[in-house]
């Protein structure tokens, strides 16, 4: 369940659908916790690993609330769609979800704007990354020994 959508998301980190999946996980992993918490209170590990599912379903409903925000700026009006304010909203979300597309976006904003900030923090960060294989999970992760299934 947490696991794999996880690792789905790891492969697609800005795929909004790949989210609300993750989330659904987190319910359903929240509801077992919860339920394993009332059978015994005093089992501290089922305790740590309902906040820390509680913690990571609660990063999760941000990021899709994030991918919304930029739904709505992405369907702007085409007559809008070249206006510097809109165009730095769009890669302030698209770098917030990790989007595929934040690169050109900054380019498109910076060919408007040569001297935004923004844009030429979010491209500085961008050459700063290691390669996409390399790099780690943006999703979150269980404690250490925790099974998240």
């Amino acid at each position: 369940g947490v696991e794999i959508a996880r690792k789905w998301l790891s492969t697609t980190p800005d795929d909004a659908e790949v989210l609300n999946v993750l989330s659904q996980c987190y319910m359903t992993y929240t509801r077992v916790l919860n339920a394993m918490m009332l059978n015994n209170p005093d089992d501290l590990e089922t305790r740590l690993l309902l906040a820390q599912a509680m913690q990571e379903q609660a990063d999760v409903a941000q990021l899709i609330v994030l991918h919304r925000a930029l739904s709505i700026i992405s369907t702007a009006p085409e007559k809008d769609r070249d206006n510097p304010a809109l165009l730095e909203k769009q890669v302030v979300l698209q770098n917030a979800v990790q989007h595929r597309e934040r690169r050109q976006t900054c380019e498109r904003l910076l060919r408007l704007r040569p001297d935004n900030r923004i844009a030429r923090q979010v491209l500085a960060g961008l050459d700063a990354e290691p390669p996409a294989a390399s790099q780690p999970t943006p999703a979150p992760t269980p404690p250490a020994g925790a099974s998240a299934r």
